[in-house]
């Protein structure tokens, strides 16, 4: 089905002296509809979401909802309500704005969200035909500083603590503010923490597969989250436990669910830690080190009495540099310098860790 409703709010604050502006809601019509698939496809790029559900102590725009889903009211009284309260919300702070909000009602299949994407206005410089320079306004669908998404599927309302989806940038924290004081909004999910005990239970998970699968089922969890993570989805327990059953005698939906009885049957990971599970990094201002963690006691160990990391097997690229280094210095004998093979040019661009 794809777009049920959608409409634009434009809200404006030239400057801190000046009321704020937020006209009428206006439906959104021909090609300006194409706007909504490209924000929606940014929404589901972003790795910093927060979950949260309505206040228990300010429920009225989830009334609101409620009366629009069950027909009692029309998609322009919801988002009118929306313009009328999201103004009030801004009159606390004279932050300078100027932006749209799209809202949206997207239904498709087994998913139904509304999206309310914040659109700021960008500009630039445009040169006519005449050479005469102008400034232009435009919009960025590339970038989406802050936008909310109510999960309105059978899922959503049957798990109401993660039923709302934020996802914002630095320099949003006044709209931020006056966007979750408008819906009414309280964040009880803890992605970060979610992740971590879903990883530590993987951990402990591959230990009972047959020692000749371990590596194929550990890869095939960790290829998986990620590639959820990338599409914006969440990991589904049952769908990825179905796909090692062919690997692993033990089912690792139930498995989690003795480990882990807590977590949801669909977890969003939290992108820096499962990039954290996957790799180890670090740099000061002359020196920076990154590895798999598949390498950690595995050709790199780390003293942790003495501080000390030490790597017995380097990239063929960074062992050529530091054999060329020391035979330009007088270093290296000519017979040492030959044990590394040049590398050709192509060769030379990759440094992929074996």
């Amino acid at each position: 089905m794809g777009i049920c409703a959608a409409s634009i709010l434009a809200v404006s604050r030239p400057d801190p002296h000046s009321p704020l502006q937020v006209a009428p809601p206006v439906p959104l019509t021909g090609q300006a509809l194409s706007l909504v698939e490209q924000l929606r496809r940014t929404f589901r790029r972003r790795g910093d979401r927060a979950f949260g559900e309505f206040d228990t102590e300010s429920r009225e725009f989830e009334g609101i909802v409620q009366d629009y889903l069950a027909e009692r009211s029309t998609w322009a009284t919801l988002t009118d309500h929306f313009g009328k309260r999201f103004a009030q919300a801004c009159e606390k702070d004279d932050t300078p704005v100027a932006g749209q909000w799209l809202m949206v009602h997207w239904n498709n299949l087994d998913a139904e969200s509304l999206d309310f994407f914040w659109m700021p206005f960008s500009e630039a410089l445009t040169v006519h035909a005449d050479g005469h320079v102008a400034p232009v306004t435009f919009l960025q669908t590339d970038k989406l500083p802050l936008a909310i998404r109510i999960d309105i599927s059978p899922f959503g309302l049957e798990h109401p603590e993660r039923q709302i989806c934020l996802v914002k940038s630095p320099g949003t924290q006044a709209l931020k503010t006056a966007l979750l004081a408008t819906l009414g909004v309280a964040f009880t999910c803890d992605t970060k923490e979610e992740t971590i005990a879903l990883l530590d239970t993987v951990d402990a998970f591959v230990q009972e597969v047959p020692e000749e699968q371990r590596t194929p089922a550990r890869d095939h969890i960790v290829n998986y989250c990620v590639e959820k993570d990338k599409q914006g989805y969440p990991v589904e327990i049952q769908e990825l436990s179905e796909q090692l059953a062919s690997i692993s005698p033990v089912a690792f939906a139930d498995y989690l669910n003795q480990r882990q009885p807590e977590l949801p049957e669909r977890v969003y990971t939290h992108r820096g830690s499962l990039k954290r599970y996957l790799r180890f990094w670090g740099r000061d201002n002359d020196l920076s080190i990154s590895f798999s963690t598949r390498r950690f006691g595995n050709g790199v160990y780390y003293d942790a009495a003495r501080g000390v990391l030490e790597i017995a097997s380097l990239p063929r690229t960074l062992k050529q540099q530091l054999h060329e280094h020391l035979h330009d210095r007088g270093k290296l004998p000519d017979d040492n310098a030959g044990d590394v093979k040049p590398l050709t040019d192509d060769q030379g661009t990759s440094d992929k860790t074996p």
